[in-house]
């Protein structure tokens, strides 16, 4: 395998707007298979959008950050959950479901040998 491994996460998002002007991103997914053990599991996220949060299977990953080891985070079915702030400038803002479908990764990275 050539690392990164990078594995989109598009279709299908389920969105919820709240009244407070956030939107709440919800996609299930499956644990990779056949992960060695010098491989872990990264969850990337690369949009511009500001985050309020973000979980993997109810537990939140820590802040500030755009990528998260979730390795230790996975079952073999999992759900993760983003929490982005309305944008102020809808007119220069990409459409909205196309910034998470397109910006939101796992990749499966080859961690460093223990000597």
């Amino acid at each position: 395998m050539i690392y990164p491994h990078v594995i989109r996460l598009r279709h299908p998002w389920n969105k919820e707007d709240a009244e407070d002007g956030t939107t709440r991103w919800q996609r299930k997914f499956n644990r990779p298979t056949g992960l060695s053990e010098r491989e872990r599991v990264w969850l990337v996220l690369s949009f511009s959008q500001p985050t309020e949060a973000v979980t993997v299977n109810g537990r939140p990953l820590e802040a500030p950050g755009l990528e998260w080891d979730v390795t230790e985070k996975l079952d073999d079915y999992n759900e993760i959950v983003i929490v982005t702030s309305s944008t102020s400038d809808r007119s220069t803002a990409h459409d909205d479901s196309t910034v998470v479908e397109e910006g939101v990764a796992i990749e499966i990275r080859l961690a460093p040998a223990k000597f």
